[in-house]
């Protein structure tokens, strides 16, 4: 069995403890419904990797609001929403017109046990907001609740166990500070950001800050411990930010929805654990990792998945691949989230 499919079928049977009368599975994935909203957990593609290695895009999405049409009150909703993202993003279907919240991810053998983990946070903090938020969405969005019932059992009376005790579990650890503490923000920067492409690092307290090649200057991407979330508390926030000058703010948040389908459904550049939105002339990729999903050892690996995302949209958005340096022969261009992380967890 590969691995994506490992994963879907240990967040079906050992993580969420998914009922068989409240889900349909299928080959590759399975939809159930934890309460009203439907949540869509599947195998959508793969890619080789190093040494033969094979990653797998898992994506997670849940219906959120249907019917809606993007004026520019529900524009300005929706960036609302995405500002305030956790390990989700909106997406939007034109067709369909339904908002979604999805999350997208590699997955590969020497990755599974941990991201497996954070994956099935992401799950349940999408079901969290799809449960508490949605309902009161139509005022502010249009449209209605994408509230909908298993297709033989209908409607689900009452809310899954699990989908009723996460939201707790998730705000007592939240209250507690940040897991992730000085010394970890520290070493990731003496360890992995004094070289290309990172063009400068500092850390220093609960955070780290560095910059990375975009055009004639750069993109900075943020990490912080001691900036908590309104809805779940203590944790880690990443912030990366891609200058793309003067828009209005439906244009801006707009061109966030398009790359949030490119990264929250499609292929991921990144860890796709958070949204695009679009704030001071910049679009940025703000996701939130709450204290209940700590894991030792993932702040160098989210700096390798920021890497690609940082060399994705500067090759989108500011026409700049990184194949060279202006000082320096040396290639700028820096290995893929993927092969690091598989480079990294191999010890080399």
């Amino acid at each position: 069995m590969n691995a994506g499919n490992a994963t879907v079928d240990w967040l079906y049977d050992e993580q969420l403890k998914v009922d068989d009368a409240w889900s349909v599975r299928r080959s590759g994935g399975f939809t159930w419904w934890p309460h009203r909203h439907a949540q869509h957990v599947e195998v959508i593609g793969s890619e080789a990797g190093p040494d033969g290695n094979a990653g797998y895009f898992v994506r997670v999405k849940t219906d959120f609001v249907r019917n809606v049409n993007l004026s520019e009150e529900a524009l300005t909703g929706i960036g609302l929403i995405m500002s305030n993202s956790t390990m989700s993003g909106l997406i939007y279907d034109p067709e369909t017109k339904l908002l979604s919240l999805s999350s997208l991810v590699r997955v590969h053998e020497g990755i599974r046990p941990w991201m497996s983990r954070l994956i099935s946070v992401a799950a349940m903090l999408q079901v969290a907001d799809a449960h508490f938020i949605a309902p009161n969405m139509p005022p502010l969005l249009g449209g209605e609740s994408a509230e909908s019932g298993h297709p033989e059992n209908g409607l689900r009376p009452e809310p899954d166990e699990l989908a009723k005790g996460f939201g707790p579990m998730v705000w007592a650890a939240g209250e507690k500070p940040s897991a992730w503490n000085d010394w970890e923000f520290q070493q990731t920067v003496d360890q992995y950001m004094q070289r290309p492409p990172a063009l400068v690092a500092t850390g220093g307290g609960p955070g780290l800050t560095v910059e990375f090649p975009y055009g004639e200057g750069s993109s900075l991407c943020e990490m912080k411990g001691g900036q908590g979330h309104p809805r779940i508390g203590n944790g880690l926030l990443l912030v990366q930010s891609f200058p793309v000058g003067s828009i209005s703010e439906s244009d801006g948040t707009r061109l966030a929805l398009e790359l949030n389908v490119e990264e929250l459904d499609r292929k991921p550049s990144g860890y796709g654990f958070g949204s695009y939105c679009f704030r001071d002339g910049c679009v940025r990729f703000t996701g939130f990792i709450p204290n209940v999903a700590y894991a030792e050892g993932f702040l160098p690996n989210l700096y390798f998945s920021c890497i690609s995302r940082a060399h994705a949209m500067s090759a989108r958005l500011a026409d700049d691949d990184w194949a060279s340096e202006s000082d320096s022969a040396a290639p700028r261009k820096s290995l893929s989230a993927f092969e690091r992380l598989t480079k990294f967890f191999d010890g080399e």
